[in-house]
């Protein structure tokens, strides 16, 4: 946009800028959220900034338009600003509201919402600590209002330059109700390319 190379504006079926971004696409942050980087891509115009201590993006959500009817398509905003306090150490928040006349999952009109926090820390070169929170808001048809919480704790740790292990646990309170689901691993990661 401009002169300026740290702005960048984007149009077309994009990652939806919402929490940490991460290959581990189906943790619960990422489902209960709809923002995985594997198969909730939206269709919409993104605009993101980045320097040396901040960096952050904002989407306009158009809806993804591989679904049809239209009805199905989510509209709306998501977007998430990060604040880098000191090297390996930065904090953030995102934010998310989106609404369908029929949800997907629950084939009724949904304003979604959710809105959270995430850290990323790294206390040394091969340890990282990725940390979610995010509150999930859930207005459907018919339904009563629904809240609920995710959250995700991972440490990854780097002992060879491309092996990785990681220690990952979270939990979810689902806005529909229910008991909360807990879930943990251990991972083994082998990235063979820089």
């Amino acid at each position: 946009l401009g002169a300026d190379k740290n702005v960048l504006l984007r149009a077309g079926r994009i990652d939806v800028p919402f929490g940490i971004r991460q290959v581990e696409h189906n943790l619960l942050v990422r489902s209960s959220t709809r923002t995985d980087i594997d198969s909730t891509q939206q269709h919409g115009v993104s605009l993101s900034y980045t320097s040396d201590s901040w960096r952050g993006e904002l989407m306009g959500i158009a809806g993804n338009y591989q679904i049809n009817p239209d009805d199905y398509r989510e509209r709306g905003y998501a977007g998430y600003l990060e604040y880098s306090i000191a090297t390996g150490y930065s904090v953030g928040v995102s934010s998310l509201l989106t609404y369908a006349n029929k949800d997907v999952q629950l084939n009724v009109p949904l304003l979604r919402q959710a809105h959270g926090g995430f850290a990323r820390l790294a206390p040394a070169k091969a340890i990282v600590f990725l940390l979610e929170t995010d509150a999930l808001l859930n207005k459907a048809q018919a339904v009563p209002f629904g809240a609920g919480v995710v959250s995700m704790a991972q440490a990854d740790i780097e002992p060879v330059q491309g092996l990785h292990g990681m220690l990952t646990g979270e939990v979810l309170e689902d806005p529909s109700g229910g008991p909360a689901s807990w879930s943990g691993w251990v991972s083994a990661v082998w990235f063979f390319a820089p």
